[in-house]
């Protein structure tokens, strides 16, 4: 996969992640950037 596919992949993951646990909206850009970031890295 490229990176911008790893970067989806882990915005959607991410996303309902935190809607089933039900995080603080002012969490969610720092949440989605380190998402983003871990999945380019791996």
């Amino acid at each position: 996969m490229l990176a911008p596919t790893y970067s989806v992949f882990g915005i959607f993951l991410t996303l309902i992640i935190l809607a089933v646990f039900g995080v603080q909206w002012s969490l969610h850009w720092t949440i989605i950037l380190f998402a983003i970031f871990g999945a380019i890295i791996t």
